[in-house]
């Protein structure tokens, strides 16, 4: 028994054990086209085509276009965080001790760059677009100018924050290091910031 289930990313290939009786019974009354929660466990299959990927569904429920835009909703806020912390993680000197354990695992696994990132990111936004609103569902990207002077008022002493550290704490964040210098750029010259020695910031 074979079933293909869609998301706004692809589709996926459903492949019940064979003694997955419950889930091929739940299949069997189901009557598409109709709106699923599924959970399993990813396989890779070989054929005689070739290596592929399918999912031995575990637990199977209908459900409704909201719970499939929630899920759709978050997944995105969660795997845009993580694809801007590897992004930061692989700008950082091997040495930062900044960097959490399980991503350097990551990068020395899987070997990222920066065009699979770029590609996982448009795949991420492209199925964001396509899920409709829900409640407390809308993803806002953060406002730099705000995490900046957060960052600044946080990790200030008495000379204010040294500008390098300001640009490695805000990367961490997602925040481009161009993104940074000319926010800092443009506090100053609104005088919300002022630089009280060389390579120093502080807040007014």
């Amino acid at each position: 028994m074979e079933v293909w289930v869609a998301d706004p990313t692809g589709m996926f290939h459903l492949v019940p054990g064979r003694q997955d009786t419950a889930i091929r019974e739940a299949l069997q009354r189901m009557e598409p086209p109709l709106f699923i929660a599924v959970t399993g466990e990813v396989q890779p299959l070989r054929q005689k085509t070739g290596a592929t990927v399918i999912v031995r569904p575990i637990d199977i429920r209908v459900t409704d276009r909201s719970v499939r835009d929630t899920w759709i909703i978050r997944t995105a806020e969660i795997t845009l965080d993580r694809l801007a912390r590897m992004k930061s993680a692989m700008e950082c000197r091997s040495g930062d001790n900044t960097i959490s354990n399980e991503l350097r695992e990551a990068i020395r696994h899987y070997h990222p760059d920066y065009a699979q990132l770029h590609e996982i990111e448009v795949m991420v936004r492209d199925a964001l677009a396509k899920a409709g609103p829900v409640k407390g569902g809308e993803i806002k990207a953060p406002d730099p100018r705000e995490a900046i002077v957060e960052l600044i008022r946080t990790g200030s002493g008495p000379k204010g924050i040294v500008l390098a550290e300001l640009v490695r704490s805000a990367v961490n964040r997602g925040i481009r290091e161009d993104q940074v210098l000319a926010t800092v750029r443009q506090l100053v010259a609104e005088d919300e910031c002022y630089q009280p020695a060389a390579g120093m910031v502080k807040l007014l």
